[in-house]
Parts: C-alpha cells; structure tokens; sequence
C-alpha cells in the first residue's frame, strides 16, 4: 500500500500546472531633457539688430537678461525672470519693448524693458511689476492694472497710471471687495493718488449688474473717468 501511495502521490505533484514566476524589471526612467541654458531672439529696432539673451536661474550664468548689439552687451538686467520673456509694443509708441513674465498668484507680473528713442537705449520701468497684468489704456497715455488681493478670492484691485522718466506714476486706484475685511470697506471704494496720499472720491455697493466681471468694469471706467484723475 505504501509503494501505491507514494506513486499517486507523486503522479498528483506532477499533474499540477507550474506557475511561472515573472519577475518585474526595474523600468528605465528616461532622463529629462536639462533647461537650456539661454534662451535667445533678436529684434530690429530703427534698422538695428539686438540680440535679447536670458539665462535659465537653475544654470550657472551671469545674465539674468542681457541686450547685445553687434556683440557688445549694452544692457544688463538686475532681476531673474522665470517665465521667459517676449516682445510688445507696450507704449504704442511704434517700437517693440521687452516685457519679462514672472510667476505670481495676483495675476501677470511684469517687468518691462523699454527702448528709448531719443537716446537709443534700452531702460527698465521702475516699479512696474507691483501693478500686475498691467495693459495700456487705448487713446491714453495711461495704463491700468487688475489684480486679485487675498480674501479667498473676494478681493480686487486696479490702478491708474501713467510712465514718467521711465518710472511708474499712479494716480488713481480702485478696491472691489466682496467679502468682509477689517482694512477694506465693501463695494467698490474708488480713490485718486495726489503724490503720497489718497483720497476718496467715490463709493459704490457693488459692481454694476451690467458687468460680467471686474476686468471688464476696471477698463470701462478708467476709459470714461481717466480725466478726473489727471
């Protein structure tokens, strides 16, 4: 009986269907391309050409944005730009200028190089970017701002400014608040910039029905009340 058992039990082991044991590979990860270490575009400006050259923050370079013009660099920027940069006529004024893109949570943060005329060089606004997604007031010479400000999004904000000795002039700033805030009245509470002071010229419950949203508002009314600020 003993012999009979172990044969069965043997023929048993050896009718089982062996599994096949698949070991997983490591997968190769494949590398990311490294940023490069320029980026590089030319512009003709009065019949020259510059070369615009802005180097990646991760890389080891010296040029957080540089102009050169037939090999020379005739200008050099003072702030890493992370968004790359592009080229708009800004002022209108029939030359293209250089707008730096930087990331922020307001909005379009700008800096913004521009190409003087009269002496043929290249200038940075100062304190351009602290007006965010900033855009040129059509027939003016003005320009206004529009931005988030905080309050789980409740919070709007825009001023009205011109560009004087290539450095920003506000006159004029208008609050959009729908939420409660112990520094801000709700509504919409419109001020006019004399110098260093403010003063209040105007207060409204809310945005007028008739505007889809605040981007909309800022741009009408700053086109048909730009002259009680100037």
């Amino acid at each position: 009986m003993k012999p009979f058992a172990i044969t069965l039990l043997f023929c048993f082991l050896g009718c089982q269907k062996s599994e096949k044991i698949v070991i997983n590979e490591p997968q190769q990860v494949k590398p990311q391309k490294p940023a490069p270490e320029y980026l590089v575009d030319s512009i003709a400006i009065n019949g020259k050409m510059y070369t615009v050259m802005q180097g990646h923050p991760a890389n080891n370079n010296n040029c957080p944005l540089c102009i050169l013009h037939e090999g020379d660099t005739i200008y050099k920027h003072t702030n890493w730009a992370v968004n790359g940069f592009e080229f708009e006529d800004l002022d209108r004024d029939g030359n293209a200028d250089i707008r730096l893109n930087q990331l922020s949570n307001v909005g379009g943060v700008k800096e913004w190089i521009m190409f003087d005329s009269k002496t043929g060089v290249f200038k940075e606004i100062k304190n351009f970017s602290e007006f965010p997604a900033s855009k040129k007031l059509e027939d003016t010479k003005y320009f206004y701002s529009d931005h988030k400000m905080g309050c789980a999004g409740g919070m709007w904000g825009s001023e009205l400014f011109y560009i004087d000795k290539f450095e920003v002039k506000p006159i004029g700033r208008i609050f959009i608040v729908t939420c409660r805030d112990a520094d801000y009245a709700m509504g919409v509470t419109i001020y006019k910039i004399e110098g260093k002071n403010e003063r209040k010229i105007e207060q409204m419950l809310k945005v007028p029905e008739k505007y889809m949203d605040e981007t909309v508002f800022f741009k009408d009314y700053w086109l048909k009340n730009y002259k009680k600020f100037e």
